[in-house]
């Protein structure tokens, strides 16, 4: 298949899906990108393109989270930010010290996000939302 049209497949699955699904779809990513890097530490290259992947995921949560006009509440913010805190300092850990260890705490919190988001809730799929979804 030529990358013409996977791009265009691409484009088109993502309109059907919700910002949470996109999001999480995202960080599952991560997740296999971390897992396949802790299992090949010696390739630098390919671990730390992953934990760079993960780091500009997280740059952009961060940067949601505290935009003006951010409908969360307050405390979760924070408490997104102070986790996003601890992310950053695991990713520069990981990236001077290469050690599948290092991984272990940032894929199982990619892991907890992405399984989070990616779960549906009994309104997400109401037949509003399914046609809405489908034109």
């Amino acid at each position: 298949m030529s990358t013409k049209k996977v791009a265009t497949y691409e484009q088109v699955i993502l309109s059907a899906l919700s910002q949470r699904e996109i999001d999480g779809m995202a960080f599952a990513k991560a997740v296999f990108r971390l897992e396949e890097a802790s299992k090949a530490v010696e390739d630098y290259d390919a671990y730390s393109s992953a934990l760079k992947f993960h780091q500009m995921l997280w740059t952009f949560i961060q940067a949601d989270v505290a935009a003006d006009g951010n409908g969360l509440p307050d405390d979760l913010k924070t408490n997104i930010l102070s986790l996003s805190i601890f992310v950053d300092s695991q990713t520069i850990m990981a990236l001077a010290e290469p050690s599948a260890e290092h991984l272990h705490s940032l894929i199982a919190i990619d892991k907890s996000i992405a399984s989070g988001l990616l779960t549906t809730k009994p309104m997400d799929d109401s037949p509003q939302r399914m046609l809405a979804r489908a034109s």
